[in-house]
């Protein structure tokens, strides 16, 4: 049957059962999907597979700050290490991206409370599947 666009004009024929997948698709994503066009940043922010974009290189931060940005992980996973300026890891944890192993990028947004008095570093990194060695990180100072 024919069908009609939102404005009321004319669309193309539907056909009932193919879904995307009659129309060459491989299938449809029902979660929301954003298109980021990423033209650089910070050479220590971001990396072939990490894009840190908050906070920014040098921006202060307080306790209960957002880290936030894209990456490409396995199964979407990355970790995150907080140290101070004498190396000691405050934190060291993982998070998971909206997306994972994967051609697009997933986004990442996470809540950190520890910011070290004296100031530190934030990094992201990500974990070889195979024999879990670091593969890929980025870092960028905080400070408050």
């Amino acid at each position: 049957g024919e069908s009609r666009t939102a404005a009321g004009g004319r669309g193309g024929r539907a056909e009932r059962g193919r879904g995307a997948r009659g129309l060459g698709g491989a299938g449809v994503h029902a979660g929301p999907l954003r298109l980021v066009v990423d033209i650089g940043g910070d050479p220590d922010a971001v990396s072939a597979n990490i894009a840190l974009y908050t906070p920014r290189f040098g921006e202060p931060v307080q306790p209960g700050f957002t880290a936030s940005g894209l990456l490409r992980a396995f199964e979407a996973r990355y970790e995150y290490r907080i140290t101070d300026y004498s190396g000691k890891v405050l934190v060291d944890d993982f998070g998971m991206a909206s997306l994972g192993t994967s051609d697009f990028w997933g986004t990442f947004d996470m809540r950190i409370d520890a910011v070290p008095e004296s100031g530190g570093t934030l990094q992201i990194l990500l974990r070889s599947p195979k024999d879990g060695s670091v593969m890929e990180s980025v870092e960028v100072p905080i400070s408050r």
